[in-house]
């Protein structure tokens, strides 16, 4: 496993975060998987869940995804497949990330500057 395993309290609630690859997982005596049932799924939103952690309830968070790298032919892409008078016939992928060079420059210990709108009366309008 990698990373600190650092401890993070907010509020009443700790946590130990660590992240492992796909061929640390079935070494470590942390990970339990097994075959999902039919079960009904129980979905609450982040307010939701936030509450209930700030009440006390204990919670368990696991962020997973699919680190492999999936190929996809334009027939399997939804919006390609209905609105194929759009695309080109061959859709390279997508464009490559690009370097932005804008910067606004600021100066430490400096108010914002903050100008008030200007008000038109109604008549104005």
């Amino acid at each position: 496993m990698r990373g600190s395993g650092a401890q993070v309290t907010q509020g009443q609630t700790q946590a130990r975060i660590y992240n492992m690859t796909r061929e640390e997982a079935p070494a470590s005596n942390d990970i339990i998987s097994g075959e999902r049932q039919v079960v009904p799924v129980c979905v609450i939103s982040a307010i939701e869940a936030r509450r209930l952690i700030l009440e006390g309830c204990e919670a368990y968070l696991a962020h997973v995804i699919n680190a492999e790298k999936v190929n996809l032919t334009l027939e399997e892409i939804h919006v390609v497949r209905d609105f194929p008078e759009v695309f080109p016939d061959d859709l390279p992928g997508l464009p490559p990330n690009r370097k932005v060079d804008f910067m606004i420059e600021t100066i430490p210990g400096v108010a914002p500057i903050s100008i008030a709108p200007y008000r038109m009366a109604p008549v104005e309008l």
